[in-house]
């Protein structure tokens, strides 16, 4: 993972990506907002390089939540993500400022994980992630267009808001 960290880092300088699209654990060996500080500095770490680099805004897309025993992990990286957006004051538009966006992968992923139920079958899908992590097949297909339907919709947004619109 160290390895294909330091070839994404490398690469945002390079890139001037406008956007970065983070989806849960691939920003460090261990995964989600806890206390630990090494991982809340791999995030600050990301996102001052991205800064550095003229992004404009960043999404972290919570991960899956397929089984019960996701309900309560899912709403926790959540909670720490909102935590640490909060304390580092993620805002676009000041100078130095970064858009922090999260987008609830885990809600898209389980659509009942308000009653605390997240079965494999959802949105019409059998199975909505077949292994029960990542997306594949139809249904990681429909998942992939919905998130990237929101980020797009949201990008569009922050691009024609200084235009008045």
């Amino acid at each position: 993972n160290d390895k294909k960290r330091r070839e994404v880092q490398l690469s945002i300088p390079t890139v001037q990506p406008d956007v970065i699209v983070l989806h849960d654990e691939h920003w460090t060996d261990s995964h989600r907002f806890k206390e630990d500080k090494l991982r809340k500095k791999a995030m600050t770490n990301l996102l001052s390089q991205a800064v550095a680099a003229g992004v404009k805004d960043f999404y972290y897309m919570t991960y899956s939540a397929v089984g019960q025993d996701k309900v309560r992990p899912a709403r926790v990286d959540e909670a720490k993500a909102r935590q640490y957006a909060r304390e580092k004051r993620c805002r676009a538009g000041e100078k130095g400022g970064i858009s922090f966006t999260i987008i609830k992968w885990h809600v898209l992923t389980c659509p009942g994980i308000d009653k605390g139920k997240c079965p494999h079958k959802a949105h019409g899908f059998f199975d909505v992630l077949p292994d029960g992590n990542h997306p594949s097949g139809p249904a990681g297909r429909w998942l992939s267009a919905q998130a990237l339907a929101v980020i797009a919709g949201d990008v569009a947004h922050h691009l024609l808001r200084p235009l008045g619109y």
